[in-house]
Order: structure tokens, then sequence, then C-alpha cells
């Protein structure tokens, strides 16, 4: 086993002084890269610009650049090293925060490509661009309240990647390019918000999926080539069958039994709409 005092540096940590009269302050916070461990990443982010990108140099563990409130948010840059974990972003701390408030606030993150890497995000009034593409990601849970997220894999994700996990509650949420995710394995959670899922891509295997759609919105963006299945324990859902089939309980797309990669869908909730379309490109 590495020693814990050679496995990282410590953390470096700049603070500056305030920017305004309005409390502003800056951090920024990295640790370099002596192994290639998993890591366990969190990133809590109250309020906010947020941008997320695959670190270059192959030297970084995380590098982090805020630009904050002291006012109303405290800053995390918690590294645990028994656990391999480290806590990234700003929490609220003066009641809630909204967009109004948060304006002018920034946080950007870059992770390294090395690790496999243990991903949870928890989003509040954020606006948000997340490049995930080319990382290594063992799992990755993506919760957000009234955000505006758009999250990106231009490249593969190059661990596979036990499940996907998605609560999207007040949010509009859009993943682009997920089929390169990397994931047998998606679970959907829409409140009142609304969570477009693009699966195009390099798919590695077929996808079992289960949506939970409350009063919100789903929908669901399939290769031409793709087919679904879809098991619906809907009530009052708005669920587009027109391109579907029914065999027994379920429904089909025409050419689901000759696919080369299917979805195989569970359908939950109440009184929200899915909808399923096709790029035929």
């Amino acid at each position: 086993m590495i020693p814990r005092a050679l496995r990282f540096t410590a953390v470096s940590l700049a603070f500056a002084a305030p920017l305004s009269a309005q409390h502003w302050r800056t951090l920024d916070a990295s640790r370099q890269l002596n192994d290639s461990s998993s890591v366990d990443v969190r990133i809590t982010y109250a309020a906010g610009k947020l941008e997320l990108r695959p670190a270059t140099g192959g030297r970084t563990l995380y590098s982090m650049s805020l630009k904050y409130d002291a006012e109303h948010g405290e800053p995390l840059a918690n590294w645990d090293a028994a656990h391999h974990a480290v806590h990234l972003g700003v929490k609220g701390v003066k009641g809630s925060w909204n967009r109004r408030d948060a304006e002018g606030s920034a946080m950007r993150a870059d992770l390294s490509t090395v690790p496999p890497i243990d991903l949870s995000l928890e989003l509040g009034a954020v606006t948000g661009d997340l490049q995930f593409g080319g990382l290594r990601l063992s799992r990755l849970r993506l919760k957000a309240g009234a955000a505006d997220v758009s999250a990106r894999w231009d490249l593969p994700n190059r661990e596979p990647m036990h499940d996907l996990t998605i609560d999207a509650g007040a949010a509009t949420l859009k993943l682009v390019q997920a089929g390169n995710a990397n994931t047998g394995r998606i679970v959907a959670n829409v409140g009142v918000g609304s969570l477009e899922i693009d699966l195009g891509g390099n798919w590695t295997r077929d996808i079992d999926m289960t949506a939970n759609v409350a009063m919100g919105t789903l929908d669901l963006r399939l290769p031409n080539d793709v087919g679904i299945r879809v098991e619906s324990n809907a009530f009052m859902v708005d669920f587009d069958k027109a391109a579907l089939r029914k065999r027994g309980n379920e429904w089909y797309s025409e050419n689901y039994d000759a696919a080369p990669r299917k979805v195989r869908l569970r359908l939950n909730g109440a009184m929200g709409n899915v909808s399923i379309t096709r790029d035929t490109k």
C-alpha cells in the first residue's frame, strides 16, 4: 500500500481579498495526482454558473476556481485522505439562495481523466455546462433543484459505469450523447421539471432504464437503429405510443427484435408527459 504522504501532495488554496463591497471572494483549490486509485468526488453548488471539464496534462487530480458571495455561501474544498474522497463547491449559509442572489457567482472544476471516479453532484439554482466525455466515471448521480443544466459526453466514458441516476426536481436538464456514458442502467426521476435524454453515441451494451415521472416532462431521444420496449405502470401519464406496438402488457418499437441495440424502459408515475423521438441522421 502506498503511504498516504506519497499519494497526494497538499491541497493548494488561495484566498483573495473581497472583490467589492458585496462580499465577493475567490478561492482556488487543487491536488496533485500521484497514483490512479479510484476517488469519490462530491460537488455541492447552491447557486451560480458551473462549468465542469476533464483536466488536461495528467498531473492534477482536481482543480477548482470559485467566485462566490461570502454573505450567502461557504466554500467547500475538503479532502478526505482516509476515504480517498473530496467535497468541492459552495453551500448556502443564509436561507434560500436564488439565481438573482447568485448573479456573478461562478465555479469551474476540472477532474483528472486517470482514476476511476464515483461522481455525485447536488445543484441548486445553477446554470451548468458539464462535459463528462473522456472521464473515467464508474458511477454518476446528478441531482438538481431549480437548475438549468446541459451535460454532455462528446467522447466515450473510459470506465464501465455501474449506473447513471438523474434527479430533476424543478430543473431543466439536458443530457447529450448519453450513449457514450458506457452504462447499462439509467434511473431518471422527474418532479415538476423537464429532462431530455439523448442516447446518441457509442453504445457498449443494452440499457435498462427506469423513469419515475411525477408532473414533469421526459423526452427520450433514440438513434434510429435502437429498439425500445416499454413497461408502463404510470397513472395518467401522457405517453406517446404512436410508433409502438402492444404485445401483452408491454409496448415495442417495430424494429425491436432485430435491433442491434435496445432500451428496456420501466415507466412509473402520475400526471407527467413522456415522449420518445428518433434521431434519423
